[in-house]
């Protein structure tokens, strides 16, 4: 039965270890970046940035340039941080061969534990940089323009809260370690984060659409979040029994 599981195991979470220096990788962190935005703890950001700029919209002063600041400055926290991890992580790693083989042993139960943090299991408070970001958010509106935006985005990615925090550190750098792609993974991961906002503006500005979407945008948050933690739940167990040789 143990050689058994075993085989399955091995057969199931391959190919997961084996992308990490595919294309695969790319998709994982697009996706991850994506439930990031949908999380309750951010949809406030994702409808305050839809809200400013959909009123600079309507009085005829929005700009594509504002648009793409706010986004530069959006995904440049997560490159700075993931950069930072990036390059130390990969110093650690060639440094302490047996620390590197312990990390892997623990990223099955670490999946199995931002599973159950996405399916609501628990919850713990923990909130990075939020005054910097409150502080950043009131120069923007002072500045204004494209220099207004870019802060915008900078102080909306500075907020991190716990769900965000889990998905980024918890989750997305340990693929970055192993991963050839793995200085690129952050940007893409960034990306995601942007996908919503995007969206939304495409649509509310292109086809004039209300706000009730924003309402179907949450629920449909809570749902693909809850649907990632079970998947995330299945690949740790997998992930576990390999490695732990249960």
């Amino acid at each position: 039965m143990y050689s058994f599981l075993s085989q399955l195991s091995t057969f199931i979470t391959q190919p997961f270890i084996n992308a990490a220096n595919t294309e695969f990788a790319l998709f994982a962190a697009l996706f991850l970046g994506f439930v990031g935005s949908l999380a309750p703890c951010q949809i406030s950001a994702n409808i305050a940035a839809i809200t400013y700029f959909g009123n600079r919209q309507a009085q005829e002063q929005l700009s594509w340039k504002e648009t793409f600041m706010y986004l530069v400055g959006k995904m440049l926290v997560f490159i700075i941080l993931g950069t930072l991890f990036w390059i130390f992580g990969q110093q650690l790693a060639n440094e302490s061969i047996y620390l590197l083989a312990f990390a892997r042993k623990l990223l099955g139960p670490l999946l199995i534990v931002v599973g159950a943090f996405l399916l609501g299991w628990f919850s713990f408070r923990l909130q990075i940089g939020v005054r910097l970001s409150n502080l950043i958010s009131k120069q923007s509106e002072r500045v204004g323009g494209t220099g207004g935006a870019f802060l915008l985005g900078v102080a909306f990615s500075l907020g991190f809260c716990p769900t965000m925090y889990v998905l980024f550190f918890g989750t997305l750098m340990p693929i970055s370690l192993q991963s050839s792609y793995g200085v690129i993974l952050p940007p893409i991961f960034a990306v995601g984060t942007a996908m919503p906002f995007l969206l939304f503006l495409g649509l509310t500005i292109g086809l004039n659409l209300d706000r009730t979407m924003i309402k179907h945008a949450k629920r449909w948050g809570n749902h693909i979040q809850k649907l990632a933690g079970v998947f995330l739940i299945i690949f740790g167990i997998n992930d576990t029994i390999t490695y732990w040789s249960i």
